[in-house]
């Protein structure tokens, strides 16, 4: 392996023009002129990855807020579901009970039909 060169991390100034400056003199005397683009382009990355996560977050907390929203809105469906459905047993209860009685008159009523048509009878004899 090459041997490499230990240089103290001192933040490069953001000159456009590609100069050394004083500050970063002693960082950049032993990196060449490849190297140096390549950390700009690396710290350029690092700077939009950091943006990306920003925006990632952003958007993290407006579907974080969108679901407690939709759970809220669950939970209140949820209790209509149970309300309703209180309801339509109650309603099939009432249907049960309507036709049991509704079936005793029906057969009270046919038992009357029977007795009328004899007594009918009885008295067109009489």
């Amino acid at each position: 392996m090459a041997k490499e060169t230990k240089v103290k991390f001192i933040t490069p100034s953001n000159d456009d023009d590609g100069s050394d400056s004083d500050i970063c003199e002693p960082f950049f005397k032993g990196i060449d002129k490849k190297a140096i683009s390549k950390i700009k382009k690396l710290l350029e990355e690092i700077a939009s990855q950091e943006d990306l996560l920003e925006r990632q977050e952003d958007l993290l907390i407006l579907i974080k807020e969108r679901n407690l929203a939709l759970e809220a809105s669950l939970a209140k469906e949820k209790e209509k579901v149970k309300d309703l459905t209180k309801n339509l047993s109650k309603v099939n209860e009432t249907y049960s009970s309507l036709k049991e009685s509704n079936d005793e008159l029906l057969e009270n009523f046919t038992s009357l039909k029977s007795i009328h048509k004899e007594l009918e009878v009885k008295f067109d004899n009489l």
